[in-house]
Order: structure tokens, then C-alpha cells, then sequence
């Protein structure tokens, strides 16, 4: 008690006191000051690290996320492969770029949208897949999976960083209060400090006060983001020094803050820019049916004005106006009925929490189709797509691919559909007829006048047998030159005749094309139902054997299906099947004809001809058996092994003595005719100049640059090119023109009957001239008398073959034939 009040009398006691509470005073400032100072450090870390972080790692991901669901939704409507072909590989970058963002452990957005993200990048492969194939019906149901995969992950990314901007707001609202809280203390102990000390802390003021002056002079402007501040006693060792520095944290903080909320505004920009060139038109509308955002396409798609963007406008009131560029219904209810049909899909999206979708045709014709999700919070949000060009285009791609796109009848497929439908019908009573046509003509028709003539041909050609049947008969077009019709209700051989010759007759009539004259006709063959058939696949079948038997009877005509046509079938596969065995047991052997120099009076080659020696069946003619070998595809191994055999047996022949081996048109299509050709010569050792190989007018008929090609190559070889049967084609003087044949080949029907038909000699004698001025040899084939000898050897021919040197005989004879023929040449020579 005493001491106290000798302390209240003593000036020392007071100062003591004085400097005791200047000591607590400083020490609390400092205290106080270091706290808050910590608290402002640790929020403004806080605020950086864990909230605004995370809001650009999901801008980031959300944008790339945008950009790869505009690569995939866009695939679809794109029919250039190589476009494609980049889509796919820009959306892998992307996806590739997302998974970087997301593949750290532990980040709170990868495990958000980890389980999603696979599905996603799925969904858009396949999209892309089916795309790349022309499949835009199923790349289009895909990018339905695939929108709402993506619409999952941007929902979820949306709410992340809505969290990381709720704890950034939070973060900065607690880092404004700890400085205005160290504002407060600090000037309120400076003040404490002041009352208390008086004149005796006037020292104090210059090396404290005005330094917390400063330093909250500096936090102020640093809270008007002031970023600019000096903070100058950062570099002190005292508390002060200490509280400076935890106020240099806070500005370095700030001035990253600042530069982070730029870079959100940039990005806000950014996503109201992409929002903004969204190929459909997007609105989000809350639990209350106010609008949240709508984006630009929005408004144009249903003429909205710009006051309607404003958020908090009604749903009612958009739906109004939307309503207003509605189609109008047939029903003069028809805007109310739009609007409970909407409200019903609503209804499902915000009461049952399901997925919506509708569409809406305005009135200028457009298609918006909506779809709707619901919102965790309550509302929904709707895209909506200007499906317009979409469905006209799946409209188009539905007819094309039931519709010949050249004559607009029913295609093959259409056609089968309407023939299974009239099957179905059979039951009840129903018959009808299949006719299947063949136009006659029609090739010669592209050879002489080009294809775009039989183009138009084909147009009119559909045009006449629509004009013909009556209302509800089908016409299709088969395919080339092949149509059919259904004829419905013919229960009558005679009621199908009638109109199978009212076909012929309406195909048959003379047509002006290009200015040309043209002539073609019809070969049909019919089947009738039930009593031919009872199902598609017979009816087509047997219907096609009837055309083939009009076409052996001479074209031109019609036929009805006989059962006896399926014995001479069956009998066809039966040569079929022995063809397929006679392959692979080597049943064939070549038998050579020779070939006389009529100039040099001996043997200067042989022709190889095929034979086919069944076990059960004996010698087949390869008039019989070659066809079939063209039809099933095994012409390519029967006629590589003769080619080999030939050469085999000609490398034992005496020199000079060439091999002839005739060629199809189908060893050119498919197989590599001159690697064949050049293994045969080098196994075989034969000069490649003592190879002949034959072909026919067939073969270059179409001018096929490949095919001429093969030919110059085998020419390369060595070896000699022979065009075989000439004067039976339609143009042989152009194919003479075409490529530089070594050998002309006379065909045997106009050297039989040189002996009787002048006009035989005429042309024996033209193109044996002709083939002298190109600088070709002449064979006569079928030289069988005399007579026949003296007058291809008058005409000009330089060799001959026929019956009158010798037949054809097998491989081991031949060099017998060879000598005995040239005795007999030379004896011959000798008498003349």
C-alpha cells in the first residue's frame, strides 16, 4: 500500500509505471500486430493455393472439355474424310490435355470427374469411328451419349469451382477483416501509448509510431489495391520489422490475388465468348423459373429481344414469345396444346428429375430440338439445336438409300421390301407377278454414244415402265441395265403376258438421244406367285431363270419359269463343283494345234488348246467348262497353269516354234498377269519371243487404261500379242488403233465359206492388206481344204491353221506332228 502511493507521488515511481505500460503497450502492439499479421499471410496463402487455384484448373478443363464436345458434335455432319481424320487427332490432344490437368493424386477435381471422363472419351471415338464410315445415323445417336456424358462432367466441374469462388470470397472477406483488425489495434495502442507515456514517450514516437504509421499507411493503400506501396521497415530486426515483413507477404499476395482476378476476368470473357458462339442456342433457368443466363444464339433462334437476357425474366414470359414463332397448329387450340406439351416435358425434368426433350417447328420452317436437364439446385438447363438441315438430311439419306438416284425408281432394297410385303399377303388369297428385265442393246448403247447417252437411255427407259404398269405396281431398277416390276394381282400366265409384252413393246420404241437414233429392247423373264414361289429369294431365282432362257431364245422376248429350268441349274452346279475338284487334282491337259508359215513352208508355232478329261464324264470341251471357270473365279488358277505348261512343253520343241495361249479378260481384273507370265518363261528357260498369248476384242472393248498397260508390259517382256477371232466384234478397226498387236487372227467363219461367198474372200483379202500396212502377221484359222489354202494364200494371209495340217494333239505327240507337217510342207513346196 505503501509503495503504491510513494509510486503515485514520485516522479520516478510514475515513469516507471509509465515505462512499464509503454513495455506492455510496445509488447502488445507487437504481439497483436505479428498475429494478425500471421492470419493475413496464412489467408492470403489460403486464398491463393487452395480457392483461386482451383478455379483455373477447372476454367481450364472446362474449356478444353467445350472444345473437344465441339470437335465431336460437329463430326457427324462432316463427309470429308481428311477433315475427319484431323477432328480425331485434335480431340486426343484435348483429351490428352485434360487428363494432364486432372492426373494429379489427390486433386478434388480428378476424383470429381475421374469416373466420367473414360465414358466421355469413348463416346466421342465412336462418334468419330462411325463418322469416319459415313454411319450418321449412329454418330448421331452416339452424340446424344455423349452430350449428356459431357453435360455430367461440365455440371460437376461448374460446381467445383463454384466452391473454390464461395471459399475465395470467404478468404477475402476474413484477409479485409485481420487488417482492419490490426489497423484498429495498432492505433488504438498507439493512442494507449501516448495517454499513458506523455512527453516521456516523445522518443519512443519517432522509433515506433511512426514506423506502425507508416506500415499502416501502407496496409491502407494496399486495401485500396494499392500494389505499388513501399513497405520500409521490412528490413528491421524488431517486431515492428517482423509485422513489416508479414505486411510485405500480404502485398506479394495481393499483387498475386489481383493478377489472378484478372486472369478470371479474362477467362469470364473468354467463356462469355464461347458461350456466345455456342452452335446452339443455351438457357438456364432456377428453382423459381427465372432465368440465370442464356446466351446469344438464345435469342436469335427465337427472335427474343435483348431484355429478355436480362436474369430473373419469367419463363412464362419467354415461352410467350417463343410461342409467337411458333408454326401454328392445325387445331385453333394449337398454341395452348404447345405450350401443355412443353410444360409437360418440364414437368418431367424439374418434378421426376429426368432428362427432357421436345421440338418445335416455327414458322419460317425451322426445327429446334430441346432437351433439358435438371439442376442440383433446383431449375434446368436447356439446349436447343436448329435440327433443320439435319432431318432434311436424314429425310434425303432415307430415300437415297431406298431410290436409285439415277432413275428415282425403288433400288434393290426397296424392291425386296415390297417383294417380301406381297409375299406376306400370299395367305390371303393375293397372287401377283415378277417380271425381271433385261435391256438388249444396252452395252452397245455406252460403247457407241458414250455413257452419259445411256444415261438418259436409263432415265427413259424407267420413265416408259412406270408409264406402263398400273397405279400400285412396283418398278424398280435392279441394277445396269437389270429392272423388275411387280405385277399385282395376276393370277394368269395371260394376264402377265399381256403386260410383259406391253413392256417390251414401250421399251422398244426408237429414242433421240443427243441427236442419235436409238434402238434398244427387253428380255423379261416371269415368275408367278404363289405357284412359282412363295418367298422372295424363289420367286427372284426362278424369275431369273426364265430371263436366261428368253436371252438363249434369241432376246427380245418374254418367258415364263419351268420347273424343268431348275434341273438344267442343278446340273450347273454339278459342273461347278467337278470344275472345283478338276482344279485341285490337275484333271486339265493342253493339246496344240500347229500354226504353218505359209511364207516359209514349215511349222512356226502351235496353239495350246485346254481340254478337261473328267473321270466320270470324259473329255469336256472348253466351250462347256471355260464360261463356268469366269463365272466362279477360277479362271485365274487354270489359266496360270497353262500358261506354265506351255511354256514347259514349248522349251522342248524345236527352235523357231512358238506356244499361243489364249487369255481371258478376267486374268487382267484380278490377278498380276505379267509377274504369271514372267515366272512361267524363267522356270521354263522358253525365249519370251516364242510366246504367243491370245486375246479377244472383249477384253479392250471399254478402252481400260489399265488393261493397255498390261499389255505394253508383257510386250516388254518379249512377248507377242495376238488379237484372236477378229472381224466378230462391233468396232475392230478402233482396237487395231488402240495397241500395236503383233498378229491378227482371221476368224474361222469367214474361212469356211471362202469356196462360196465372194464377199468371204473381200474381206480375208482387206484385212490381210490391212494387217501388211501395220506391219502384223495374218493367221487364217479353220483352213480345212485346199481350196481354202490357195485363197488365204492368195489374199495375202502369212499363216494358217486348220484341219488340213492337223487337229489338235496332246503334249506328247505334238513334236511328232511338228516333223511329220514339215516333211509333208516341204514334199508340197517341192511338187509346186
Amino acid at each position: 500500500m505503501s509503495l503504491f502511493v510513494s509510486c503515485r507521488r514520485g516522479i520516478a515511481c510514475r515513469m516507471y509505471v509509465i515505462g512499464v505500460l509503454a513495455v506492455l503497450a510496445v509488447g502488445a502492439l507487437a504481439g497483436f500486430s505479428i498475429y494478425f499479421a500471421n492470419v493475413t499471410g496464412r489467408a492470403a496463402q489460403v486464398l491463393y493455393g487452395h480457392s483461386l487455384a482451383g478455379v483455373v484448373e477447372a476454367t481450364d478443363v472446362e474449356l478444353l472439355l467445350e472444345k473437344h464436345r465441339r470437335v465431336i458434335e460437329a463430326a457427324p455432319l462432316e463427309v470429308d474424310r481428311g477433315q475427319l481424320r484431323k477432328d480425331r487427332r485434335m480431340a486426343e490432344d484435348i483429351v490428352k490435355r485434360i487428363e494432364g490437368l486432372v492426373s494429379r493424386p489427390g486433386d478434388q477435381l480428378a476424383e470429381r470427374i475421374a469416373a466420367s471422363l473414360p465414358e466421355l472419351v469413348t463416346l466421342g471415338r465412336e462418334v468419330l469411328d462411325f463418322s469416319e464410315n459415313f454411319a450418321q445415323q449412329k454418330g448421331l445417336e452416339t452424340v446424344d451419349l455423349y452430350a449428356k456424358s459431357a453435360d455430367r462432367i461440365q455440371d460437376r466441374i461448374r460446381m467445383f469451382r463454384q466452391e473454390r469462388v464461395n471459399i475465395a470470397d470467404a478468404e477475402s472477406n476474413a484477409l479485409a477483416r485481420a487488417g482492419q483488425s490490426l489497423i484498429n489495434w495498432v492505433s488504438s495502442m498507439a493512442i494507449a501509448a501516448l495517454m499513458l507515456i506523455g512527453p516521456v514517450s516523445l522518443v519512443l514516437i519517432r522509433s515506433v509510431v511512426m514506423r506502425l504509421r507508416r506500415i499502416t499507411v501502407a496496409m491502407g493503400k494496399l486495401a485500396r489495391n494499392d500494389t505499388q506501396v513501399t513497405i520500409e521497415t521490412a528490413n528491421d530486426g524488431d517486431e515492428i520489422g517482423e509485422m513489416a515483413r508479414a505486411v510485405e507477404v500480404f502485398k506479394t499476395n495481393a499483387i498475386m490475388l489481383l493478377d489472378q482476378k484478372a486472369r478470371l476476368e479474362q477467362l469470364n470473357l473468354w467463356l462469355d465468348i464461347a458461350l456466345n458462339n455456342m452452335a446452339r442456342g443455351l438457357s438456364m433457368f432456377d428453382a423459381r423459373e427465372q432465368l440465370v443466363v442464356c446466351n446469344a444464339n438464345y435469342l436469335r433462334m427465337y427472335s427474343l429481344p435483348a431484355e429478355m437476357a436480362r436474369p430473373g425474366t419469367r419463363f412464362d414470359d419467354i415461352l410467350g414469345r417463343r410461342l409467337g414463332v411458333t408454326a401454328p397448329s392445325a387445331d385453333e387450340n394449337g398454341s395452348a396444346d404447345e405450350r401443355f406439351r412443353i410444360r409437360e416435358a418440364l414437368a418431367k425434368v424439374v418434378v421426376h428429375r429426368q432428362e427432357g426433350r421436345f421440338s418445335q417447328t416455327l414458322n419460317d420452317g425451322r426445327i429446334i430440338e430441346v432437351s433439358m436437364r435438371p439442376l442440383e439446385t433446383g431449375g434446368w438447363v436447356a439446349l436447343h439445336e436448329d435440327v433443320t438441315e439435319q432431318r432434311q438430311a436424314t429425310e434425303h439419306i432415307a430415300r437415297l438409300a431406298r431410290h436409285d438416284p439415277m432413275t428415282g425408281l425403288a433400288n434393290r432394297l426397296k424392291f425386296r421390301e415390297r417383294l417380301e410385303e406381297q409375299a406376306r399377303s400370299l395367305g390371303a388369297g393375293h397372287s401377283f407377278a415378277l417380271h425381271c428385265i433385261d435391256l438388249d442393246k444396252f452395252k452397245e448403247v455406252n460403247d457407241t454414244h458414250g455413257h452419259p447417252a445411256g444415261d438418259v437411255l436409263l432415265k427413259a427407259v424407267a420413265r416408259r415402265l412406270e408409264a406402263t404398269v398400273r397405279s400400285g405396281d412396283v418398278v424398280a431398277r435392279l441394277g445396269g441395265d437389270e429392272f423388275a416390276v411387280v405385277q399385282l394381282g395376276a393370277a394368269s400366265q395371260a394376264e402377265a403376258a399381256a403386260l410383259a409384252q406391253r413392256l417390251i413393246d414401250a421399251v422398244s420404241e426408237p429414242l433421240q438421244v443427243h441427236g442419235h437414233r436409238i434402238e434398244v429392247g427387253a428380255t423379261i423373264g416371269i415368275a408367278l406367285a404363289p405357284g412359282d414361289g412363295g418367298n422372295p429369294d424363289d420367286l427372284l431365282k426362278h424369275a431369273d431363270m426364265a430371263l436366261y432362257r428368253a436371252k438363249a431364245e434369241g432376246r427380245g422376248r418374254f418367258s415364263f419359269f419351268d420347273p424343268a429350268m431348275e434341273g438344267r441349274l442343278r446340273a450347273r452346279r454339278v459342273l461347278e463343283s467337278d470344275l472345283l475338284l478338276a482344279v485341285s487334282r490337275q484333271q486339265f491337259e493342253l493339246h496344240y494345234q500347229p500354226i504353218i508359215s505359209l511364207e516359209h513352208g514349215r511349222i512356226c508355232g502351235c496353239e495350246a488348246l485346254i481340254r478337261w478329261r473328267h473321270p466320270e464324264r470324259g473329255m469336256i470341251s472348253p466351250a462347256d467348262f471355260i464360261p463356268v471357270a469366269e463365272d466362279i473365279g477360277l479362271i485365274q488358277e487354270i489359266g496360270e497353269w497353262a500358261i506354265g505348261e506351255a511354256c514347259r512343253a514349248a522349251a522342248h520343241w524345236p527352235t523357231g516354234v512358238a506356244v499361243a495361249v489364249n487369255l481371258s479378260a478376267a486374268q487382267f481384273g484380278s490377278s498380276d498377269l505379267v509377274a504369271i507370265v514372267s515366272a512361267a518363261l524363267e522356270a521354263s528357260g522358253l525365249e519370251p519371243r516364242r510366246l504367243e498369248l491370245e486375246v479377244t476384242e472383249s477384253l479392250i472393248l471399254d478402252q481400260d487404261p489399265a488393261t493397255v498397260e498390261t499389255l505394253h508390259r508383257l510386250r516388254r517382256l518379249g512377248v507377242r500379242i495376238a488379237l484372236d477371232d477378229f472381224g466378230t466384234g462391233y468396232s475392230s478397226l478402233s482396237y487395231l488403233r488402240s495397241f500395236p498387236f503383233d498378229k491378227i487372227k482371221i476368224d474361222q467363219s469367214f474361212v469356211r465359206d471362202l469356196s462360196q461367198r465372194p464377199d468371204c474372200v473381200a474381206i480375208v483379202g482387206a484385212v490381210a492388206q490391212l494387217a501388211r500396212s501395220l506391219a502384223m502377221a495374218t493367221v487364217a484359222e479353220g483352213v480345212e481344204t485346199e481350196d481354202h489354202l490357195a485363197k488365204v494364200r492368195a489374199s495375202g494371209c502369212t499363216e494358217a491353221q486348220g484341219y488340213l495340217f492337223s487337229r489338235p494333239v496332246p503334249g506328247k505327240d505334238i513334236v511328232a506332228v511338228i516333223e511329220g507337217c514339215n516333211r509333208k510342207l516341204l514334199l508340197a513346196d517341192a511338187a509346186r
